[in-house]
């Protein structure tokens, strides 16, 4: 009893504010408060903010400059120096714990690093992380509803955590933000910085023009100092709108044009973000990490412009999720696939079969039953999809992207969506 009593209290006070705050500071300290020798650039927001971190590293080393990377695929110290994250589940993966944090920017000063750019998470500021660092520069990707707002208790708490990188600014530092985004004068109004604009709209300070070939997807980006072409290996008009962040940015901190376009064309396709594997028998699936309803539509709407004959779906339904935002990605799912997989995905503490069940009492009477499959095995359900395809027809694999480990009910598990395709396709002699 008298243990049990200790931990809750111990647990009590950790979670207190200050004792955080007072948690990063110490970790800062121990590591000679390295992150004041680092040009610190954060990007947030719900969806893009891998995608435009690499095109920001990219983009300064076309010009010359050091800069570390902090990412959810990946640390890097230096332009060839990566280290992985640490298992979802044992460490926070999109913006590290202080002490992490702290020994990261050490070891970046150490390799004589300029720069670093991170991928800053919502949780982060709600849990104190962050606390103490100045950033030079900040981007906004873009907003809406995600499934890390039962984490922060309201669709309100979780843009204030998000608003408080912009808060954070001073009048030197620069605020990259979407104009054309639902909430962009919520942001706009919090911070002091200097902002730049980005989109597609011509009033953008950074904007950019979609033109449609017949190889693909290119985007006439125009700003101040200029304008260019741009064709980037994963061409979807949600790239180019992230790619449109990294250019304003970098234009606001002094990066020239021709270095932009060169780091911009120069960043390769990233696992799990749009990742292409195509069959000898004529079938493309696509690997990504969309899971909110926002980057299913953007998804959606670059897929349907590419012509392919069958649509087939195949995603978790997180039981963690709010049931409001399942809801919506089941409806998108059974108004844009002709088949739908539904399968597991992270459930932490949740049962999964939650997930399932609550997709099948969603889809019962809006859809045919033969449009759709329950398959709670996850590399059953990948199989399952690929056997169902044909010649001209694309398989999408959501929610995952990149990630390797797979959650369930605390039991952390080996999992990874693009193991699993090749294993398939090379069992089945697709490749």
């Amino acid at each position: 009893m008298k243990t049990s009593w200790r931990k809750k209290i111990y647990h009590k006070i950790r979670n207190w504010s200050w004792v955080r705050q007072l948690t990063a500071w110490r970790a800062a300290r121990h590591y000679g408060f390295p992150a004041k020798y680092l040009t610190l650039i954060g990007v947030t927001g719900t969806n893009g903010k891998t995608s435009t971190v690499f095109f920001i590293k990219n983009i300064f080393e076309a010009a010359g400059k050091k800069i570390g990377v902090i990412s959810t695929s990946g640390y890097w110290l230096d332009k060839n120096t990566k280290i992985n994250p640490p298992p979802i589940g044992t460490q926070p993966v999109t913006t590290p714990d202080p002490f992490v944090l702290h020994k990261l920017f050490a070891e970046m000063k150490q390799r004589g690093d300029e720069y670093c750019v991170m991928e800053v998470a919502s949780l982060a500021y709600k849990y104190e992380r962050l606390y103490g660092l100045k950033f030079k520069g900040a981007i906004l990707t873009n907003f809406s509803s995600c499934h890390h707002i039962p984490m922060h208790g309201s669709f309100e708490k979780y843009k204030q955590a998000k608003q408080r990188l912009f808060s954070s600014l001073d009048t030197e530092a620069l605020a990259v933000l979407p104009c054309d985004d639902k909430y962009f004068e919520d942001f706009k109004k919090v911070t002091k910085a200097k902002i730049i604009t980005f989109g597609f709209s011509e009033e953008a300070d950074v904007s950019g023009e979609i033109i449609k070939e017949k190889t693909g997807l290119i985007c006439r980006v125009k700003s101040i100092k200029g304008e260019f072409i741009l064709q980037l290996k994963r061409d979807s008009v949600f790239n180019y709108k992230n790619a449109l962040a990294a250019t304003a940015l970098s234009l606001g901190l002094g990066i020239n044009l021709d270095s932009i376009k060169q780091g911009l064309e120069a960043t390769p396709a990233l696992p799990g973000r749009g990742e292409i594997v195509t069959t000898k028998n004529g079938i493309t699936i696509m690997i990504d990490k969309a899971n909110t309803v926002a980057a299913w539509q953007e998804l959606i709407a670059d897929i349907k412009n590419r012509n392919f004959k069958h649509y087939i779906g195949v995603y978790g339904n997180f039981s963690e999720f709010p049931l409001e935002q399942r809801q919506q990605l089941a409806q998108l799912a059974i108004d844009n696939f002709d088949l739908t997989v539904i399968t597991i995905d992270d459930s932490n503490t949740c049962d999964p079969q939650i997930g399932l069940d609550d997709f099948i009492h969603y889809v019962e009477g809006r859809v045919a039953p033969d449009k759709y499959l329950v398959i709670s095995d996850r590399r059953e359900a990948i199989e399952k999809a690929i056997k169902e395809a044909g010649a001209n027809d694309l398989i999408l694999i959501l929610g995952r992207g990149d990630e390797e480990h797979l959650n369930i009910q605390g039991k952390i598990s080996f999992f990874s969506d693009r193991a699993a395709v090749d294993e398939i396709l090379k069992e089945n002699d697709y490749l």
